[in-house]
């Protein structure tokens, strides 16, 4: 249930968030269920200001072996691969596997690689695990297998507007484009829907309320070009 906020964390955690891609069209059938949103729909492509919306990605396998055994399989993690990794079959020695392998501080932990969704025409491919795994590799070659496959899809920008006396608009913007990130991401869409439902129990609000759930940067950046300069300069105040 999601009873309070810590509930709707739990509820909305378990998709890989990005930019476009069938994941966020899952979430938003999830999000319109907790309130009644509006989407607006922006195709893979198109661009504006010189950002460009990606595709969705989907990843069919993400091994790498040596001498035949299995050493790290990417794809059991959400995080495990690269947002729009490119693909990659080949023999390659430690030296030259190991520019391709990204790791975070903590020595436990997988990062979430995310350059290429801002940066369509980086040439990237790779794989993300745990720092301690990256440093027990011994020399030698090893075996790279990683099959990419990149679909055309939406990024979608949901709105929920909460009318009051004024046409004047408090906005408030949360993100929802990192995969699996509950703190990052989806404790701010968490607090934006309680504090539109705690709104919606004052009767008479001065000001008209919206709640954004949108990826961050492009989302809003495209939004407010479609809705037009009148409807963009009616926003007074942004969270």
């Amino acid at each position: 249930t999601e009873k309070n906020i810590t509930g709707l964390v739990k509820k909305l955690f378990h998709f890989g968030y990005s930019i476009t891609g069938s994941e966020n069209d899952r979430a938003a059938k999830l999000l319109r269920q907790v309130l009644p949103f509006e989407i607006f729909e922006f195709p893979s492509g198109k661009e504006l200001n010189g950002w460009v919306i990606p595709k969705g990605l989907e990843v069919q396998k993400a091994e790498i072996r040596k001498n035949g055994s299995l050493i790290y399989d990417a794809k059991k993690s959400p995080l495990g691969v690269p947002a729009l990794s490119e693909s990659f079959e080949g023999h390659l020695t430690l030296k030259e596997l190991s520019p391709h392998l990204f790791t975070a501080e903590n020595p436990d932990a997988i990062p979430y690689h995310w350059s290429k969704l801002y940066r369509p025409d980086e040439n990237l491919w790779g794989l993300c695990m745990p720092k301690n795994i990256k440093d027990s590799l011994l020399p030698g070659n090893y075996k790279i297998e990683l099959k990419t496959v990149t679909y055309p899809s939406n990024m979608k920008v949901l709105v929920y507007t909460l009318p009051g006396k004024s046409t004047k608009k408090i906005l408030l913007n949360a993100h929802n484009c990192h995969p699996y990130q509950a703190n990052d991401d989806l404790s701010g869409v968490a607090v934006g829907i309680e504090v539109m439902k705690s709104l919606s129990n004052i009767s008479e609000r001065k000001h008209t309320y919206q709640l954004m759930v949108a990826p961050e940067l492009l989302g809003p950046l495209f939004w407010l070009d479609e809705i037009g300069e009148e409807q963009a300069n009616s926003i007074i105040g942004t969270i």
